[in-house]
């Protein structure tokens, strides 16, 4: 199944495509807020836009077609070949996040320093 936006983007969506908004709620609740119904205080052109589901339900059952916006998330990519592989060593011996791999990386970097910085007075 290809990717609806690249779909659109080669023109090769169907004009009648419905999306299927189940499962599509934010990982955590956001608002509503006062300042959403404040004209004076206008915070996003479509501030429901992650709950386009909830919000919209009634339209969306007699048919009307109502997108999301926006994507709210708390994902993290963790890549690890961008990952260094002392990184990786200290983080399976300590914990990632713990003080003593950081510790570890804090020595790491240090001795890096140091060895960058020697002296080569032996060389012709």
């Amino acid at each position: 199944m290809q990717d609806p936006s690249t779909l659109l983007a080669v023109q090769a969506l169907d004009p009648q495509h419905v999306p299927d908004l189940t499962n599509t709620a934010p990982t955590d609740p956001i608002g509503p807020y006062p300042a959403w119904h404040d004209p004076e205080k206008i915070v996003s052109i479509d501030p429901y836009g992650a709950v386009v589901a909830e919000a919209f339900h009634d339209y969306l059952q007699k048919g009307y077609d109502v997108r999301p916006t926006i994507a709210v998330t708390k994902a993290h990519i963790d890549l690890p070949e961008k990952q260094t592989v002392i990184s990786q060593v200290a983080s399976r011996v300590y914990g990632a996040g713990s003080i003593p791999f950081y510790l570890f990386q804090a020595f790491t970097a240090l001795l890096l320093v140091l060895a960058a910085n020697t002296s080569f007075n032996a060389f012709p």
